[in-house]
């Protein structure tokens, strides 16, 4: 064999031995990348939701169904204020308890849909973590909420093999917060947050609360979806079709619309991490990352105007989920949804909004309408909104009353609009009925219709001279038998505000 053929053969084996090498570490990292792409978590871990509101999303409907059906230990609901932490003032245990009575009118409606299993929801954060003057995450000086209490009440019954997972689509101030409060609980919880981009946490729900996300990032074992990534289809044609049962729940998520952001549209854009639960297939790639730097952020009115940028770490405590299955996330969502294990329960169609008819003699209050959704015990024609006060999730227009006593009221309503009130007659007698009224012109308001007759008439007011001049007006009389009955107030001017309806029994009939 010639020199030169020598150096061929050479080469050629040389190039041969690389190749192998590369393929034999390849195939050796294979099972290292599979195993890095499995979350730490699944669905035999105990769970606790939290989220800044559930008018933009179905997240918690999912993560309810999942828990009714007996698939996920759903041991805790959090409710942050949902406010963009501008509320003042700072830690107003009445805004933590805003959050937690639209969550709480929620899981009523869920429960009157025959789910069970559903825990009661816990008030959370309405004001981010200030970063202390030292920049030392031990110095920050803990809000103590009660879903921060929650979350370390459930990490200790963990372990660091079954964690707590804390799935959110908030920010994550509760859960910094719980770490501040017992900073042992740091292995035995996993936060999965839907949050940031694949390279940092810059989103509104690390904007809020950037020092929160710091502390999460840094001391806390994490999980991050990219917020749009891998959203399931949930478009209201589907949802108003037959594949879900016909209860109040399924009313109240066909009439979502928070308007404005053009939310929920048509997917569950929260919902990633909860999907993780129960399909370990959903997540197809990871990175592993840690703290890189700090990014400069819009400031929403306190905290830390700045959020964390990451860097590849093959031994750092957070994941980035970069890649998942958007036919796994849906197929998923509807197969919950819709099972019939998820609704196993008594299911009311409607039902007193205090859990007891109103007394007739007496007064009730016109945001006190029954419980049962749209179509059922109300109907009105505007979208549903993000609510603008917290007596009621349905977001029907109501406002806190001007008018002595204040409370809420009806406001907004068009004619034809429609508010149904179970009501308890005591004796057989003929009633008089009064209505109390705003409105900037006058004529007919309202009528009221007792099981479906209208034996009144109309309401015909004077000009009240301003839409906050507040007057009680005569509506007439009716005779009532003893026992249950369903009134409606039907609206006929678009200009009425209604404060309340008052019932006594009229001497003169």
């Amino acid at each position: 064999m010639g020199a030169r053929q020598t150096q061929k053969v050479g080469w050629v084996g040389r190039v041969k031995n690389l190749m192998q090498l590369v393929v034999a570490v390849f195939v050796l990292s294979m099972p290292a990348m599979a195993a890095d792409t499995q979350l730490p978590y699944d669905g035999t871990c105990p769970v606790i939701h939290t989220n800044d509101g559930d008018i933009d999303v179905y997240t918690l409907e999912y993560a309810m169904a999942l828990a009714s059906a007996g698939e996920i230990d759903l041991v805790g609901i959090i409710a942050d204020a949902g406010t963009g932490y501008r509320a003042a003032p700072k830690a107003n245990p009445m805004i933590w308890e805003s959050g937690r009575q639209m969550y709480a009118d929620i899981v009523g409606k869920a429960r009157r849909s025959g789910m069970t299993n559903i825990p009661d929801p816990v008030a959370g954060a309405n004001w981010a973590l200030d970063r202390p003057a030292s920049g030392r995450i031990e110095d920050t000086s803990p809000l103590d909420t009660p879903g921060s209490r929650l979350i370390v009440e459930q990490a200790r019954k963990a372990t660091q093999e079954r964690p707590l997972v804390v799935v959110t689509g908030g920010a994550l101030t509760c859960c910094a917060d719980a770490y501040l409060l017992d900073n042992s609980i740091a292995d035995c919880v996993v936060v999965a947050a839907l949050l940031g981009r694949k390279d940092s946490m810059r989103c509104y729900n690390a904007q809020v609360d950037g020092w929160a996300a710091y502390i999460v990032l840094q001391r806390m074992r994490y999980v991050q979806f990219p917020a749009g990534q891998a959203v399931p289809r949930v478009p209201k044609t589907r949802l108003a079709g037959v594949e879900l049962p016909d209860n109040e729940l399924k009313r109240f998520m066909v009439d979502k619309d928070q308007q404005g952001v053009s939310l929920p549209g048509n997917g569950d854009v929260d919902v990633q991490p909860v999907i993780s639960l129960m399909r370990p297939d959903y997540a197809i790639a990871t990175r592993r990352v840690s703290f890189s730097h700090w990014i400069e952020a819009t400031s929403w009115g306190n905290g830390y105007a700045k959020v964390p940028a990451f860097e590849d770490d093959p031994t750092g405590r957070a994941m980035v989920v970069t890649r998942a299955d958007r036919d796994v996330a849906t197929d998923e969502w509807w197969r919950a949804l819709s099972s019939p294990a998820a609704y196993t329960g008594p299911v009311v169609q409607q039902a007193p909004f205090n859990g007891a008819p109103h007394t007739i003699p007496g007064v009730i209050e016109a945001e006190h309408f029954d419980w049962g959704g749209k179509g059922s015990a109300f109907d009105n024609s505007v979208p549903t909104a993000w609510p603008r006060c917290r007596v009621d999730a349905s977001g029907l227009n109501l406002e806190r009353c001007e008018d002595t006593g204040g409370g809420f009221n009806l406001t907004g309503a068009v004619p034809g609009d429609w508010y149904e009130y179970t009501v308890d007659v005591t004796s057989e007698t003929r009633i008089s009925v009064q209505a109390r009224v705003a409105s900037p012109q006058g004529g007919e308001l309202l009528h009221v219709v007792f099981d479906g007759v209208d034996a009144i008439g109309p309401l015909v007011a004077p000009d009240a001279g301003g839409v906050e001049n507040w007057t009680t007006v005569d509506v007439g009389s009716v005779t009532l038998s003893a026992g249950r009955h369903v009134m409606r107030v039907v609206i006929d001017s678009s200009e009425l505000k209604l404060n309340y309806l008052k019932f006594a029994t009229d001497r003169q009939g």
